[in-house]
């Protein structure tokens, strides 16, 4: 008997998928494997190149085989269409989850009560009660998932290997300053088609000079350690009253380096973006200050939504921009 979880997208993605399944297994004493076929179908939703780096943090998983996925899920033809268009399921929540072992997230409440579906960023008890040969589609975006193993979820989490080159001396400036780590997140936000306003549903400038002016109150000489997937439009943009430093030598292959680089910082400017939500999640700190926005993104998303999901932890400040 096995816990299946369904990895996709970007990493921070990565790490909610793998948190739920974690506790899942653990509470089941049973093994964790996860499936990996969205990586390889992901021609047919087009979007963003993703990789696969949650493997280079010290987690406790193997691969699912299509014996396991067809002793879980059951009919072969099934399993293959949940693996190739499960996503789309969340649309349909009253099918096909009350015949099989296959749990999801929904983007929207379904019509009626159903026990195989969790609303998104909103924390289901009922999921926590799931035995094991059971399927898990979506994205788990609520650290309440995981909040009874904590501690093994941020052992999990370090990278296997020390760092070295730029990221060992990056590290160093991290320990030798009080470092804020800042998350400029743009890339896919902004390549949405030509209809999008400037920022697209990057978040605006004022959100990041508000969250330094907080921290600037509240520390004493911070040191910035800007972190995007679009450095240059950081670099000419991005201008703070303390010193700053741009962190540009990782790229999609690396990006578990940022995460090490972001969660050994003091405090923490978050983006729209679960990324930079584990770089501050992952220092463990009682006397961090975190700064996380509010809306999520600019379009789709109305004011005071975040309040109403279970991602931010109480402790954390949320901004409105």
């Amino acid at each position: 008997m096995v816990i299946v979880v369904k990895l996709s997208d970007g990493l921070g993605n990565q790490m909610f998928q793998y948190a739920l399944g974690r506790h899942l297994a653990i509470k089941s004493d049973t093994e964790l494997r996860v499936d990996v076929s969205w990586f390889n179908n992901r021609n047919v939703f087009g979007g963003t190149d993703r990789t696969i780096t949650l493997d280079q943090f010290n987690v406790k998983f193997t691969l699912a085989s299509e014996d396991d996925l067809k002793r879980v899920i059951g009919n072969p033809t099934l399993s293959s269409a949940f693996k190739r268009y499960g996503r789309f399921f969340e649309y349909a929540p009253q099918y096909p989850a009350s015949y099989f072992n296959y749990y999801r997230e929904i983007r929207d409440p379904p019509n009626g009560e159903a026990t195989n579906w969790a609303y998104r960023r909103r924390f289901c008890s009922k999921f926590l009660k799931i035995g094991p040969d059971a399927y898990l589609d979506g994205y788990w975006q609520t650290p309440l998932y995981f909040a009874d193993i904590a501690d093994t979820i941020r052992k999990d989490f370090t990278v296997t290997d020390a760092p070295t080159g730029e990221n060992a001396e990056t590290i160093s400036q991290v320990h030798s300053t009080t470092a804020v780590s800042v998350h400029v997140r743009r890339g896919d936000q902004v390549q949405q088609g030509p209809d999008w306003a400037e920022y697209g549903n990057s978040l605006p400038e004022r959100y990041h000079e508000r969250a330094a002016t907080h921290i600037q109150d509240r520390v004493e000489n911070p040191t910035f350690f800007v972190f995007s997937d679009d450095s240059e439009w950081a670099k000419n943009n991005i201008d703070f009253d303390y010193p700053t430093e741009y962190v540009t030598q990782n790229d999609s292959s690396s990006d578990y380096e940022d995460i090490r680089l972001m969660h050994n910082c003091d405090h923490h400017i978050i983006a729209n973006s679960t990324f930079s939500w584990w770089g501050a999640w992952l220092n463990d700190s009682n006397n961090k200050i975190v700064v996380a926005p509010s809306p999520w993104k600019r379009f789709g998303y109305p004011d005071g939504i975040v309040e109403d999901w279970d991602l931010y932890p109480q402790e954390w400040t949320v901004l409105r921009y």
